[in-house]
């Protein structure tokens, strides 16, 4: 795996000011630009996946807008499937450490004896939880990005084989991804609130160079082959 490489990658594009322009631009729309970028990220895995390297991803076109949307369709749906009720489940945790800390409550307010320890239980729940589920998410969004449908029946398995083939590479990756996002979008946000776009958007990019380079891996270790749309992809 070439961690670093999923950042620098995007700039080797001779036009990748204005593909960061335009994604900063999804960026601003609420849930459909994300929906939109997601497509448009997906087809560069794609495209960089048929070609073997990447040095060359598709330009972002608002052309194929539509198509772009469409094809980020099927990870969010995998996202809401999965999401919601992880989201249900740590909203309930924060909500019993609340009630543990009200129970503790004296006259002068919570005890620090059992604030700290609750809340850095909760912390390390939220923080294990959400590690397991981006673990669990990503060959499911690469999959369903890749073949452009949810594929129910082809799903669980296909997790399965990945994470037996490349599991450690997929944690070190969502590792790698969130300790360089947790230090990349506070910095740009201190400098301004607008370097923070286009900062999400290399972030985003990163994410899809990994998912592509945890594909190839897979597929060397012997994984099973996503099937793929027989349109052409740009790049």
């Amino acid at each position: 795996m070439r961690y670093w490489r999923s950042y620098y990658y995007f700039f080797d594009n001779p036009k990748w000011t204005m593909n960061l322009l335009l994604g900063a631009v999804c960026s601003l729309i609420p849930v459909l630009g994300g929906i939109v970028f997601s497509g448009y990220g997906y087809e560069a895995v794609e495209a960089m996946h048929r070609r073997g390297k990447d040095d060359q991803y598709p330009d972002f076109d608002f052309n194929r807008f539509v198509k772009y949307l469409v094809r980020g369709c099927w990870p969010f749906i995998w996202q809401l499937i999965v999401g919601v009720p992880v989201t249900f489940i740590i909203w309930l945790f924060c909500f019993i450490a609340m009630m543990a800390i009200g129970g503790s409550a004296g006259q002068q307010g919570p005890k620090p004896g059992v604030v700290i320890p609750v809340v850095f239980f909760l912390v390390v729940v939220v923080l294990a939880v959400s590690l397991i589920i981006s673990v669990v998410l990503a060959p499911l969004l690469l999959r369903s990005g890749l073949s452009q449908e949810l594929g129910f029946g082809q799903a669980l398995p296909f997790v399965q084989d990945f994470l037996k083939r490349v599991g450690k590479e997929v944690i070190l990756a969502q590792l790698f991804l969130l300790g360089t996002a947790i230090v990349t979008i506070p910095i740009a946000y201190v400098l301004c609130i607008l370097p923070v776009f286009p900062a999400v958007v290399i972030v985003q990019m990163a994410h899809f160079h990994l998912l592509y380079q945890l594909y190839g891996l897979y597929l060397q270790r012997g994984g099973m082959p996503v099937p793929l749309q027989l349109e052409t992809v740009p790049g």
